[in-house]
């Protein structure tokens, strides 16, 4: 009896999902089919204000994690729960 790969349906199409995605193809395990609300260049991972940010402070800016939850904060309008 062949063996049949499973199927997969991964839904966005921002960095969790394009990861998911390509791990389970690289396995070579399952057949993955991606559903993406919007094109992949404008997932909410590209959106996310230029990026993905930390608190490090590798150019001596005097980043710390206090001013990057402050930036994070003012960034959404101080909707946010704090």
């Amino acid at each position: 009896m062949a063996k049949r790969k499973a199927k997969i349906i991964i839904v966005g199409g921002g960095l969790a999902g394009l990861s998911a995605a390509m791990k389970i193809c690289e396995s070579n395990k399952a057949e993955v089919t991606l559903i993406a609300y919007q094109s992949l260049k404008r997932s909410h991972s590209v959106c996310a204000q230029g990026g993905i940010n930390a608190a490090i402070d590798t150019k001596g800016e005097g980043d710390s994690p206090e001013n990057h939850f402050y930036d994070t904060i003012k960034g959404g309008d101080f909707l946010a729960e704090q």
